[in-house]
């Protein structure tokens, strides 16, 4: 959460404090507002695929399914494009670490977007249903759809 508050002499103030306990202490002297915070996003898109083509095609379309939450607002969480660079799916003890960050990733996101202009991968229905399993919110959204209302 984030909190602004007033000094003294009623000027705004974005101050945070954290004790040594990790919680964060409110001094006396202040007026506290809590401010919503930002839905951090889960975003589910297609990855692998043996096209080199189609595979820089699934990298943009990431990357632009990730600009969308930030111009809804939101906090993205792109797992998919975050750990292909560090850890190799071909070797299995990786690929079950890459599975297990993005898993527990998912279990601290307010919803997962699915954008599903390239269709449904095994990895996204993998994601679709540890959502359903933990009770995580699921939202379909289109690129595509959102051109055609510009």
């Amino acid at each position: 959460m984030s909190w602004q508050g007033k000094d003294k002499n009623g000027s705004e103030q974005n101050i945070w404090f954290l004790n040594t306990d990790g919680f964060y202490k409110v001094p006396h002297n202040f007026e506290w507002e809590v401010k919503k915070m930002p839905n951090v996003v889960f975003v589910s898109s297609p990855l692998r695929t043996q096209d080199s083509v189609q595979g820089y095609k699934y990298h943009v379309y990431a990357e632009k399914a990730t600009r969308d939450c930030f111009s809804r607002g939101e906090i993205p969480v792109v797992p998919h494009r975050m750990y292909p660079g560090v850890l190799d799916a071909e070797i299995e003890e990786e690929n079950e670490m890459a599975i297990t960050a993005c898993a527990t990733l998912l279990t601290r996101c307010d919803f997962i977007a699915v954008y599903y202009d390239h269709g449904i991968s095994k990895g996204m229905g993998l994601e679709l249903i540890q959502a359903v399993k933990i009770g995580i919110p699921i939202k379909f959204r289109s690129l595509e759809d959102a051109k055609k209302t510009e």
